[in-house]
């Protein structure tokens, strides 16, 4: 294959439902994307100027594709396992975005937690575990309330609070069993549990200046599990406790060497205040926070003024307004699923910016053993002048939306 000379090639590592935002954003921008994905079916091949199926993992190969389709910038896309082939790219061709380093920092969650601990930056106590016996000996040493999950992984797939020894006992299977699905299967993190209020934050680092984009709280399921289900902007924390989380994450991209991307982070302010970083990464926020929810409530269009960065071009990260916006999952009754009602209807509703199913005819939905029924089938997300505006209109068009099931009691 010989080298092309178009320079409006990007590439997209990942092409599933979570990168097409970005695929279909950087063709609006009059740019050429070739997707690559390991699954044939992924919808954003298909999308995409040109796609392909590859091992994503396969840096040689990616690097070697990069080169010969002249790649003039790697998209940002909210997928956490393949960050490191995106620093691997952006390193052999001199691009601008997270480096291989700093991506493998990120994805490797006791890296993580030892730069930010030598860094002074506050994190629970924590240890490195493998089996049976050694995760309840790490457990027992920390004390519990305790977090259990893989060291690398994302999702949060496989991870569960126990606050005895028969808890995380209960649910130690469950956890390696889920810790299987990462090829770097073999190791476990136990974290000490902070109590408090857990809040998301979107944000850029250009060289080596940290900005926030949007701090938005969380909705989060009942322990043993945190699996957030709902969204809330803009975030009704204290300002002053705004700037501390500024500060602190801002320490934090420089120890793990992040600049030139954007930043999803998960904060808990503990109940004492103290500013707790549970998860960093140089990655856009997923379930199209970044690419539709953002906008809605600042103005700001993360994934395109990314790209603009990534291409060396000028780039707006600052609001120009604020207003309030509401994304939360929706949820399905159990059974196989037929068909749902009322999403078109939703869709033309004022106040309603985005909806979506994400579930298959003859799709199985059974009671999840996280206790979330139907988790994740889809969501709503809805705009008003303020957040209790946008609350009201979230409750009143999702009455809305129904799940026809087979065999639902």
């Amino acid at each position: 294959m010989g080298k092309e000379s178009n320079e409006k090639n990007v590439l997209c590592i990942g092409a599933g439902i979570e990168q097409l935002p970005t695929i279909q954003i950087a063709q609006k921008m009059g740019l050429k994307v070739i997707a690559l994905d390991e699954n044939s079916n992924a919808v954003g091949l298909q999308v995409a100027d040109r796609g392909i199926v590859m091992d994503l993992r396969n840096t040689v190969k990616v690097i070697q594709l990069a080169r010969e389709l002249n790649i003039r910038c790697v998209l940002p896309v909210p997928l956490g396992a393949i960050l490191t082939t995106v620093g691997v790219v952006n390193d052999a061709l001199g691009l601008k975005g997270i480096s291989e380093a700093a991506a493998k920092l990120c994805t490797d969650k006791l890296l993580t937690r030892q730069i930010l601990a030598e860094a002074g930056l506050p994190t629970p106590k924590f240890a490195e575990a493998t089996d049976d016996e050694s995760l309840l000996k790490a457990a027992e040493k920390i004390g519990y309330p305790v977090v259990v999950k893989p060291r690398y992984g994302s999702g949060s797939q496989g991870v569960f609070v126990a606050r005895d020894k028969a808890e995380f006992l209960r649910w130690l299977p469950w956890h390696l069993e889920q810790r299987q699905k990462y090829k770097e299967a073999e190791q476990s993190l136990i974290e000490s549990f902070v109590i408090g209020e857990e809040v998301g934050v979107d944000s850029i680092v250009i060289s080596e200046n940290h900005s926030i984009i949007l701090i938005r709280d969380k909705e989060v399921t009942q322990l043993p599990f945190r699996l957030p289900f709902g969204y809330l902007a803009p975030t009704q924390v204290p300002v002053v406790i705004q700037k501390s989380i500024d500060e602190k994450l801002a320490k934090a991209c420089m120890a793990l060497g992040l600049k030139n991307c954007l930043i999803h982070a998960d904060i808990i302010i503990s109940d004492s205040g103290e500013i707790v970083i549970l998860d960093i990464s140089g990655r856009p926020s997923g379930f199209n926070i970044s690419a539709k929810m953002i906008p809605v409530v600042t103005g700001v269009e993360p994934i395109y003024q990314a790209i603009q960065l990534s291409l060396g071009y000028k780039t707006d990260f600052c609001s120009s307004y604020h207003q309030g916006a509401i994304l939360r999952m929706l949820s399905a009754p159990t059974g196989y699923f037929l068909a749902i009602e009322g999403i078109e209807e939703v869709r033309q509703m004022s106040g309603v910016v985005d909806v979506e199913s994400f579930l298959e005819p003859g799709e199985m939905i059974q009671e999840s053993r996280t206790g979330a029924t139907g988790y994740r089938v889809g969501y709503l997300l809805t705009s008003g002048k303020t957040r209790d505006e946008a609350d009201l209109i979230w409750h009143k068009v999702a009455n809305k939306i129904h799940f026809h099931m087979e065999n639902n009691q």
